[in-house]
């Protein structure tokens, strides 16, 4: 906590909120002050900072606990500690009903203040971390699309979300699989924790077990201390184990295990640990294949894919393409604070056509791309050749008609005259052979500014 937290303490006695508050004080936190429900109420509606509230029960003009009901209603993140020396079992529970944190009894202890403050703000930090994450997780892991192909994901997506099953994403690099598997977790019950990532491909059988599992200190050269694996730390939320399919045999079988008792060992250790986690895998590869080359185990394969959601290509749901695009450059535009680029139509029907070799994660490159070095301007087909993959069009321009491909000639040597001319507009008028007053309704019709 780099920064002093701030606690609200609530009490009538004058006596009493003067000791407490130079308690308060001593622990190296702010403290606010209130002898009254009504003031106390009035300052948790305006102080955006409070970390944690100390409430006294008997209160002169407000209920203590309809003080707590009204703040846990409006601020559920901030814990609310109940000071007491009438504590009584109907109180307590009518507390947990509403949600309070915690009971402390007078005369408070610093020592018991001390432990209970410290636990509070950590939760309210832990609360405002994990807001933070959410939001952020909406953002950057939003699934866009109304094709038919998605509205299929969709559906699955909420049906296993519902259930605590295991699953597993399939489809080719970029077509969006961490995607999905964020949107289960953002949608099941486990949402409330981060959900925990390994990439299987970008490490080493021999870190990978540790990483996975944890380790004791001493397991391996280097070792120093104990290490918490991904399972460990993924107790009551989700592991998303993406590339599934570089698991070496010995690590499929230590997971195997896991799905099997839900028990993991730590590398190097003897210790059974119960960790209650989700795993939602993602392959790119065809596991059937690798169990019939002896590259995986079937027993793992049958256990992990409960439910299998299949993502399709970028390719096979093209009237996603301009609903990705407008996406992604309104993310991009907003975070480098820019003006948005403006796309021909003919750049636009070469999105369409484009084959996108890279999926929807070639797409967001191209956006990033595009508002990093076309800011505020129009977009053409050649300005978005050298982000490609591929800078082929002959497939794009071949699926077009005629009448789509003359149109889309002009607006090329149209535009490559006007950089010749400097963007002079009577100069190119003149080389192109027509007059002004024809450039310009032939500007408008092709989408050149």
């Amino acid at each position: 906590m780099t920064l002093k937290q701030k606690i609200l303490l609530v009490d009538d006695d004058p006596s009493t909120l003067l000791r407490i508050s130079e308690m308060i004080v001593s622990l190296g936190y702010e403290i606010i002050k209130a002898d009254l429900g009504e003031k106390a109420l009035d300052i948790f509606n305006v102080e955006t900072d409070i970390s944690t509230v100390l409430l006294d029960l008997r209160l002169p003009d407000i209920s203590g606990m309809d003080v707590a009901k009204d703040m846990i209603e409006k601020k559920p993140e901030v814990p609310v500690i109940l000071i007491t020396a009438y504590g009584n079992v109907p109180d307590a529970v009518r507390a947990i009903k509403i949600g309070v944190y915690d009971f402390i009894d007078k005369p408070v202890s610093k020592e018991e203040l001390k432990q209970l403050l410290h636990a509070a703000v950590s939760h309210n930090l832990e609360l405002q971390e994990l807001q933070r994450y959410k939001e952020e997780s909406l953002s950057e892991y939003k699934m866009v699309g109304q094709s038919e192909a998605m509205q299929k994901v969709y559906y699955l997506i909420d049906k296993v979300a519902e259930s605590d099953c295991n699953v597993l994403i399939t489809g080719n690099t970029g077509v969006g699989k961490e995607l999905v598997a964020h949107a289960i977790h953002n949608k099941s019950a486990r949402k409330y924790k981060k959900i925990v990532k390994i990439d299987c491909s970008c490490m080493p059988e021999t870190l990978i077990e540790s990483e996975l599992f944890g380790s004791e200190r001493g397991s391996y050269t280097g070792s120093v201390g104990l290490r918490r694996g991904k399972l460990e730390i993924a107790d009551r939320s989700t592991l998303f184990l993406d590339e599934l399919g570089n698991l070496s045999m010995n690590v499929q079988a230590k997971l195997l295990h896991f799905l099997d008792s839900g028990i993991i060992t730590r590398v190097g250790g003897i210790k059974d640990i119960k960790i209650d986690a989700r795993i939602i895998a993602a392959t790119n590869v065809d596991l059937e294949q690798e169990i019939n080359d002896g590259k995986f185990r079937s027993d793992l394969y049958y256990r992990v894919k409960t439910v299998q959601i299949k993502v399709p290509d970028l390719k096979d749901r093209r009237g996603d393409i301009p609903l990705l695009l407008d996406y992604f450059i309104e993310y991009f535009s907003e975070k480098k604070g820019g003006a948005k680029p403006l796309f021909t139509p003919s750049a636009q029907q070469f999105l369409k056509t484009y084959e996108w070799p890279g999926n929807v994660r070639e797409l967001k490159n191209l956006a990033e791309y595009t508002c990093s070095l076309h800011s505020g301007q129009l977009v053409d087909v050649n300005d978005l050749k050298p982000s490609l993959q591929s800078h082929d069009t002959s497939k794009s321009i071949k699926t077009q008609n005629l009448k789509e491909a003359t149109l889309q000639f002009q607006r090329e040597h149209i535009l490559s005259v006007f950089k010749e001319t400097e963007q002079n507009i009577t100069q190119a008028a003149r080389l192109l052979g027509v007059d002004r007053t024809n450039l310009y309704r032939k500007m408008r019709m092709l989408g050149i500014r």
